[in-house]
């Protein structure tokens, strides 16, 4: 994670692996994944389209990108 130079290691605490999902590192993601990173590429660049998480990936951008037309 980032580096939290201000604060002492023993005033860090742990988070939980669902909230920090690092694809490709670990194995076996738990049912309730709540954040993914993608550490050494993401869905959105062509050599990287299959990987863990990358159908959820599409199908949010394409939910994001969506304007529905008035019909005239």
């Amino acid at each position: 994670m980032h580096r939290f130079n201000w604060l002492k290691d023993t005033e860090i605490g742990e988070l939980d692996i669902k909230w920090n999902w690092l694809v490709g590192e670990y194995d076996n993601p738990p049912p309730d994944v709540k954040n993914v990173h993608w550490t050494v590429g993401g869905p959105y660049f062509q050599e990287y389209e299959g990987t863990e998480f990358g159908k959820e990936w599409f199908d949010e951008y394409e939910k994001m990108n969506f304007c529905k037309q008035n019909e005239k």
